[in-house]
């Protein structure tokens, strides 16, 4: 995986794309808490949300570590399933419309 990262990181630094991910990620990063075990799971709850079982069953169909997608829909919405972006972007991943 780091090898493919870095190819693409090197075919695509000539393009604004390489330079938007660039600046979101590590010229302005989010404050992050962590808020979850060394298990992947709340403190407090022993899960990491509400949407778990359907994560899981998603994560299964797909063959990919459930964790994976829980920590894609924190990133992008926090699990706020009513949550919407000014780009367009709504729901839990924050899928485009497009």
């Amino acid at each position: 995986m780091l090898a493919t990262l870095n190819t693409w990181f090197d075919k695509e630094k000539s393009e604004s794309t390489f330079h938007i991910i660039y600046n979101k990620y590590f010229r302005n990063p989010k404050r992050s808490l962590a808020i979850f075990n060394n298990n992947g799971q709340s403190r407090r709850s022993g899960t990491i949300s509400k949407y778990d079982a359907i994560i899981k069953a998603a994560a299964k169909k797909i063959d990919v570590d459930w964790r994976l997608i829980a920590a894609i829909v924190a990133h992008e919405s926090k699990f706020d399933k009513d949550a919407q972006a000014w780009t367009g972007a709504a729901g839990l991943m924050q899928i485009m419309p497009e």
